[in-house]
């Protein structure tokens, strides 16, 4: 069942489909879809990126199409490494420069 509460992040390259931009050309313009319901439960869905998504895993890089992630999770996508957190933390702040 889905959560109506919860909260849906885009992000990828492109600045005109998503929520978070990464500055990587080897990311796709719409690359990943966090759907946060808590910050210890947030799903994360590759959404037909060309180069994958990957999250760390017992020291190694595992490709992924949906996880279930926290807010301390590491995620490969292009070339660049993120927590989880620092998408959160970017959506908050680009929310701020909004409004």
């Amino acid at each position: 069942m889905k959560n109506l509460n919860a909260l849906t992040i885009s992000c990828g390259r492109s600045r005109e489909y998503n929520d978070v931009v990464v500055h990587d050309p080897h990311v796709s313009r719409k690359h990943l879809e966090l759907i946060v319901n808590s910050l210890d439960c947030i799903e994360i869905i590759d959404v037909g990126s060309s180069g994958g998504s990957f999250c760390l895993y017992a020291d190694n890089w595992v490709r992924f199409q949906r996880i279930t992630a926290t807010q301390n999770t590491f995620i490969w996508i292009g070339n660049t490494e993120l927590r989880v957190k620092e998408i959160l933390i970017a959506y908050q702040v680009q929310l701020r420069n909004i409004t």
